[in-house]
């Protein structure tokens, strides 16, 4: 059994012009996520978007070419759309390896829990950074977020808050275990 596919435009609520020419098959049509940020820009600016159907019920194959073919005459009518290709390129239904998500997960937390940088990486973000002059306002803002005081830096969400033991233990094994204590 094939799955039907769709080709859809957003088009800006502030001004009713089309800004985005997608493909789709489910409910990614009203979907927000995985967007672009230029997409998301535009969306906030216009304060949303409305969805309409260039055509339905038509493999993915069919899909591709309608969306490439649309964004092409939007382009020659001067629209300025935020998709980031010409359309046609896309992925359905991939579904990664079990080795590749090890991979993904890996990485992920490499990320999450700080890498070691090497010294060539150190050097470059001192170069970077010398000689630039911060404002009393910005080093006031790094002298309370260094302190821990969530509540002068504008972030009310933690005010009189205390750590519970068991949360002070795993912070500081965390500690531990990066080697910072």
């Amino acid at each position: 059994m094939s799955s039907t596919f769709y080709v859809y435009e957003h088009t800006r609520k502030d001004t009713d012009k089309v800004f985005y020419v997608g493909k789709g098959q489910g409910k990614r049509a009203h979907s927000t996520h995985h967007r672009n940020q230029y997409w998301h820009n535009i969306v906030n600016k216009a304060k949303g978007f409305l969805v309409s159907f260039v055509c339905k019920d038509i493999d993915e194959e069919l899909a591709l070419l309608v969306e490439i073919e649309r964004i092409d005459q939007f382009k020659k009518l001067g629209y300025k759309l935020c998709n980031l290709t010409e359309g046609g390129d896309g992925s359905s239904g991939y579904k990664h390896t079990k080795e590749s998500l090890q991979k993904i997960g890996q990485a992920s937390k490499a990320f999450m829990t700080g890498r070691a940088m090497s010294e060539e990486t150190k050097a470059k973000i001192a170069a970077a950074k010398t000689g630039k002059k911060l404002s009393e306002e910005h080093k006031q803002k790094i002298g309370l977020a260094s302190r821990g005081n969530t509540y002068a830096a504008g972030n009310t969400n933690r005010l009189g808050m205390k750590h519970t033991e068991e949360t002070k233990q795993k912070i500081s094994a965390t500690k531990r275990n990066k080697g910072l204590k």
